[in-house]
């Protein structure tokens, strides 16, 4: 009976830990859209760090990054600032 009871402690630890793993995961993705910026306009030749340094005046830029087309390399003009709050 012991080892049967085990079993029970482990699947009842097991949930739990989902359950708070789903809680984190949910106030991540509220800060997450809280926290985004999608930014357009962005000038050919802007590097993530660029884009990073020109935020920085806004606040703690923790992200940034500039979408670029694969085929060509070229810049996208456009891209996302994540602040840390």
């Amino acid at each position: 009976q012991r080892s049967s009871s085990n079993n029970n402690n482990r699947q009842r630890d097991y949930g739990m830990k989902e359950t708070r793993s789903s809680m984190d995961a949910q106030s991540f993705r509220e800060n997450f859209r809280g926290t985004r910026v999608f930014v357009q306009g962005i000038p050919p030749g802007t590097s993530w760090q660029d884009l990073k340094d020109h935020f920085k005046v806004a606040g703690s830029v923790v992200f940034s990054s500039v979408s670029v087309d694969p085929r060509t390399g070229e810049s996208k003009g456009h891209g996302i600032v994540q602040f840390e709050t």
